[in-house]
């Protein structure tokens, strides 16, 4: 893993776990699972995302 890739992931990962921690807050009553899967849905979407637009 290249220095770049290493600073995707960990801005995808912030941004995830942002989300996730957004949604919990505004959904308490949703299972654990649920914003768990979104997390991990938004780590990989973001990471794509940034990866695609860096290709350019």
């Amino acid at each position: 893993m290249s220095g770049k890739q290493a600073i995707l992931a960990i801005i995808a990962i912030i941004v995830g776990a942002g989300l996730g921690y957004f949604w919990n807050l505004n959904r308490p009553e949703d299972p654990i699972e649920i914003v768990a899967g979104l997390s991990f849905l938004a780590i990989v979407l973001v990471y794509f995302s940034l990866h695609s637009m860096g290709k350019h």
